[in-house]
């Protein structure tokens, strides 16, 4: 549910930081200290603090959900206050919520990569800037958020752990934080952000338009079904021909092909049959996977109960 996140405390002094002296300077103005698993950078010049922790291992635990907001605060403040030693206002400065689709073999997870691939590389102002085999990277330097839908197994680097893992992340950064406060009151502090609310609006309900809804199938499969649904003849040709284009060129250059109202509209029309704009590519051995946004879904309703 929850994986990074960075604090920062502002109007901090070299002198109200008790471990102060054991912070290495490793730039201009700029010290880092490692402690107790959470990574700390201070900058002379703003007299600002930057806070990084990981959940998993700041609490280790493998899965992080909404009741482990009070076990992760009281172990930050224990940590805080052997390094800070002083009263402090802590500000979110990012949170990345993520969910890990665990695979039945690594050949399906294999096809998964290959198949995000044909996602957008262009979405809300973000986008790719590099291609990569295993993972799709959309990300903006002044904007609110970062997507990153990657093999957490090659990732992890080969962990054992992550074995058969894809991993959905979204990064939501201080740009967010900030606009969330300015336009909604919302403080930036976590406990705003460690509920059920803001993971539905900020991860489930930003990935939607994204994802697409329907399932994943080989392109003949996805025809097949197209050509047996209720649309009008003229319509599953249209269909059929969409699905064609987004298979060969992926959703990216297919955009270019069409209108924006159309390829909403072709969208839609698939999604109404289950079935997914972006279908399998050639050379996957897998002739279905499941909506990797109802996997998603799915997933993280477990964690939101718990």
């Amino acid at each position: 549910m929850i994986d990074t996140i960075r604090h920062t405390i502002g109007d901090i002094t070299p002198r109200q930081i008790k471990h102060y002296k054991k912070f290495q300077k490793v730039g201009n103005g700029v010290y880092k200290y490692n402690y107790q698993n959470i990574h700390f950078v201070y900058y002379l010049f703003t007299h600002t603090l930057l806070i990084f922790t990981n959940t998993h291992t700041l609490l280790h635990k493998k899965d992080i959900t909404l009741n482990d907001y009070g076990p992760y605060m009281d172990r930050l403040r224990r940590i805080l206050n052997v390094v800070v030693g002083q009263p402090y206002k802590l500000t979110l400065n990012r949170i990345d919520y993520y969910t890990n689709l665990i695979f039945d073999t690594n050949d399906q997870l294999d096809d998964v990569c290959k198949l995000i691939q044909l996602y957008p590389h262009n979405y809300k102002r973000m986008k790719t800037s590099q291609q990569y085999d295993t993972s799709i990277h959309l990300h903006t330097k002044k904007g609110q958020n970062n997507i990153n839908i990657y093999n957490k197994y090659v990732e992890s680097g080969y962990n054992k752990r992550f074995d058969k893992t894809l991993r959905v992340e979204i990064q939501n950064k201080k740009a967010l934080t900030q606009k969330q406060q300015q336009k909604f009151g919302i403080d930036r502090k976590l406990k705003n952000y460690w509920n059920k609310n803001m993971f539905q609006k900020l991860y489930l309900d930003f990935l939607i338009p994204f994802l697409y809804e329907g399932d994943h199938y080989k392109l003949e499969n996805a025809k097949r079904i197209v050509i047996t649904s209720s649309y009008t003849p003229t319509i599953k040709k249209n269909l059929c021909e969409f699905l064609e284009e987004i298979n060969q060129y992926g959703m990216e250059d297919t955009k270019h092909l069409h209108s924006k109202n159309t390829i909403g509209r072709n969208i839609g029309r698939l999604e109404e049959i289950g079935v997914n704009p972006i279908t399998l590519p050639k050379g996957c051995k897998s002739s279905y996977i499941p909506s990797l946004l109802k996997l998603v879904q799915d997933e993280t309703k477990k964690l939101l109960i718990k």
